[in-house]
């Protein structure tokens, strides 16, 4: 039986795990197999890099003759480095194919209608596009993560900066490194001193005297990455309480305008006001907004929460749990998408919400007062059904404590009492609670029975006999 306390154990993400290289590398190409990770599309890029640096005329190879991916399934980097080998073009085309790719050749049959996804994943095309166009020149990309958990450390972005100073940097590459880059100090730009990194094209050396400055493609990269610092770097978005669901505001972007101004990047920065926003039918996964905003989490947090319906019978329960590895803050948003998994209709999509909330908890990421308070609101909006709560509440606390839920279930259990139309599922959950709910344990809060509010009371002292009195006299008498 679950206790009513849990120990802590931090996340402590580990370094990043990138691919490997030479045959080993050929041979993952060649397999046709992607993973679905947070840094798993970056490490995919980032092995095609390597690739193009060390065996190139091998990876065409692979590419040409291997299977040809699936355009609505296999991953972005993939599926464009085979497009373009095959018909040169490195920009993703959005028009799915009314017939499949063959062996070496492509049929050039698409639809008229492009099929966008979000613009974070547009985003992840314009950084795979950028970065197939350099393929060859440069070794290794600025925005590699450095840690498993999609963020990067700013000691290893100086370090690339220094390696890059003569082949430039990419536009779309320099804003996914600093979107990775999470909080930095003042102190952080010394590692900069000395540094200059220009846009890809633009040459390096000082022009000789007399001579006029090369025309500027863009400004410098490593007054770019400084500002970003001196700018307070990444912070989080403020969320506040919606009618429905919570609305953040729009994201800070210490940038410079042709760079802040990129439009995939101006839609992801953007508050998410109901009931704009990011449809969820378009949006993807979890796992492909924190490979680009790892720190993001209450953003996605916030779109998600908007429309969660049937949609989660496709397994969207199921990706979320990339959550347990994530950077990023798990405040309001986040926690009031997770409160409504937990009571969501199906049973499958209930469990994995509890495994990933009890992970989260055992973190000390969880705060039980948000699931609270979340809790306590969506029962008020008519969307927190008592019978799966209780089945969902206990599956936490097996899996963490009873720490974690009780609040929540206490405050509901006070609100289901009080309504003026009480639900019909009330004396299922005072029964749920009289038997599974550990009162009688010595360090349950406040003692047995005066754990319980004082509605429960009220409700037993009612004349009658209905289901939820019986329920609610036969919990009083259970605690003593």
């Amino acid at each position: 039986m679950a206790g009513w306390g849990h120990s802590i154990v931090p996340l402590s993400p580990g370094p990043f795990v990138a691919y490997a290289g030479g045959s080993a590398g050929l041979e993952r190409l060649a397999s046709g197999e992607d993973e679905a990770g947070i840094t798993s599309e970056a490490a995919m890029l980032d092995l095609v890099v390597r690739l193009g640096v060390s065996d190139l005329q091998g990876l065409r190879e692979v590419v040409r003759s291997g299977p040809a991916p699936n355009w609505y399934t296999a991953g972005r980097t993939r599926y464009q480095l085979y497009d373009w080998m095959i018909t040169g073009n490195p920009a993703r085309n959005y028009c799915p194919p009314a017939s499949g790719y063959h062996r070496n050749r492509v049929l050039l049959r698409f639809s008229d209608s492009p099929l966008m996804p979000g613009e974070h994943v547009v985003f992840t095309d314009s950084l795979i596009e950028e970065t197939l166009r350099r393929l060859g020149s440069v070794s290794d990309l600025l925005s590699t993560p450095s840690r498993a958990d999609g963020t990067l450390d700013v000691g290893v972005l100086a370090g690339r900066v220094k390696r890059a100073q003569e082949v430039g940097y990419g536009r779309i590459d320099l804003v996914q490194a600093l979107l990775r880059l999470g909080p930095v100090r003042a102190g952080d730009v010394q590692l900069f001193d000395g540094l200059v990194l220009p846009p890809v094209g633009e040459v390096v050396t000082a022009a000789a005297p007399g001579a006029s400055a090369p025309e500027r493609r863009g400004p410098d990269g490593v007054d770019v990455i400084v500002g970003w610092i001196r700018g307070g770097g990444w912070a989080t978005r403020d969320v506040r309480r919606g009618v429905k669901a919570p609305v953040t505001s729009a994201l800070r972007r210490p940038l410079p305008a042709e760079l802040a101004d990129l439009p995939e990047l101006r839609v992801m920065s953007m508050a998410a006001h109901e009931p704009h926003g990011i449809p969820v039918s378009r949006f993807g996964s979890a796992a492909s907004w924190l490979a680009v905003c790892p720190w993001d989490v209450e953003q996605l947090g916030a779109i998600l929460s908007q429309d969660i319906g049937e949609y989660l019978a496709v397994g969207q329960a199921r990706e979320l749990a990339v959550l347990a590895g994530a950077a990023g803050t798990i405040g309001m948003a986040m926690t009031h998408h997770l409160a409504r998994v937990l009571v969501h209709p199906k049973p499958d999509n209930r469990l994995l919400a509890a495994e990933l909330v009890a992970t989260l908890a055992r973190q000390g990421r969880l705060d039980p007062s948000l699931l609270w308070e979340r809790s306590v609101a969506l029962f008020g909006a008519g969307e927190l059904p008592l019978r799966r709560a209780a089945d969902a509440w206990t599956d936490v606390a097996l899996a963490s404590s009873w720490s974690v839920v009780w609040p929540a279930w206490r405050a509901v259990l006070d609100a289901a009492c009080k309504a003026k139309k009480r639900s019909t599922d009330l004396a299922a959950f005072l029964e749920a609670t009289r038997l599974v709910v550990p009162l009688h344990d010595p360090e349950a809060p406040h003692g047995s029975g005066s754990a319980l509010p004082e509605s429960v009371g009220a409700l037993a002292e009612e004349g009658g006999r209905s289901k939820a009195v019986t329920a609610a006299r036969a919990l009083l008498d259970a605690v003593g």
